[in-house]
């Protein structure tokens, strides 16, 4: 449902929010009017939450978190997004728990000590 993504995307954020190695944002899509004029922001098919991935001083590597909850998939414009943000050595985690950020996180090369604490 709409809440449990919500709270998984929210989650992530509250989990990662103070790391010192991962810095993550939530980012929307979608459109609004904003009085005569209808405004449309964000990139079709971007993840849920973008940040960065500090792999030593001065350099990071961007991450991508897109969030999953019960029998959702991706669809044509995030698997499009997906594909170019890995073409360009960005990090992108397609999570259905919080356990699979962690697991993406050290496939990505976060030491352990640093997520685990």
């Amino acid at each position: 449902t709409h809440e449990d993504h919500t709270m998984l995307v929210n989650d992530i954020l509250i989990e990662f929010g103070t790391n010192q190695c991962v810095e993550v944002r939530k980012q929307n899509t979608g459109a609004a009017k904003m009085g005569d004029y209808f405004v449309r922001f964000g990139t079709p098919g971007q993840a849920d939450i973008t940040g960065t991935i500090r792999v030593a001083p001065l350099r990071g590597v961007r991450l991508e978190i897109e969030a999953k909850t019960g029998n959702a998939v991706m669809n044509k414009d995030q698997k499009r997004f997906r594909a170019i943000m890995e073409s360009c050595g960005a990090v992108y985690i397609l999570a259905h728990s919080l356990m699979e950020v962690y697991q993406g996180l050290e496939a990505a090369g976060v030491p352990r000590e640093v997520l685990w604490g």
